[in-house]
């Protein structure tokens, strides 16, 4: 596979908030789809949650993420706002004013699984990237999420 576009490469190493870089790249707002969000109760507390995030104005989904939040380490209104499902993650926590940061894990490159082929609009096989990092606060994990886009992602902002 070829090298990923440069903001492609800029979204599988930024350790700031994806959607906010979506947002300035697409020139619109990114909605959030989320398809599960269950709370697994062992100890610690856990929210295990899958999403697209899409553009708004045109429904188009960028990328498909999965992830699991320790709920008992975030504040009040932040897991409140987690449990609805409809904010993105980074959204939540600065709204929250937490602070955090964001540690790459890895990153890779894949081919389009069945599931990417429904939920990207992108052909089973086609190259896509997934990354996973978690997301710090006061040196404790709070979430790890792992997100993966199609290489096609920026073809037509390009």
């Amino acid at each position: 596979m070829d090298s990923p576009s440069l903001p492609l490469r800029m979204l599988l190493n930024t350790d700031g908030s994806v959607t906010a870089l979506l947002e300035a790249s697409f020139a619109a707002p990114i909605a959030v789809e989320t398809r599960t969000n269950t709370v697994d109760q062992g100890r610690p507390r856990s929210l295990r949650r899958t999403a697209i995030l899409r553009n708004a104005a045109t429904g188009r989904p960028l990328l498909r993420a999965s992830s699991e939040l320790a709920l008992d380490r975030l504040p009040p209104a932040a897991r409140s706002a987690l449990l609805a499902g409809t904010d993105p993650i980074g959204a939540v926590l600065r709204e929250a004013q937490l602070e955090t940061r964001r540690e790459i894990l890895h990153r890779t490159t894949e081919t389009a699984t069945a599931d990417d082929a429904a939920e990207l609009e992108v052909d089973e096989g086609s190259p896509v990237y997934e990354r996973t990092y978690q997301i710090v606060s006061y040196s404790r994990r709070i979430a790890v999420v792992t997100e993966r886009m199609p290489a096609s992602l920026f073809a037509e902002a390009a």
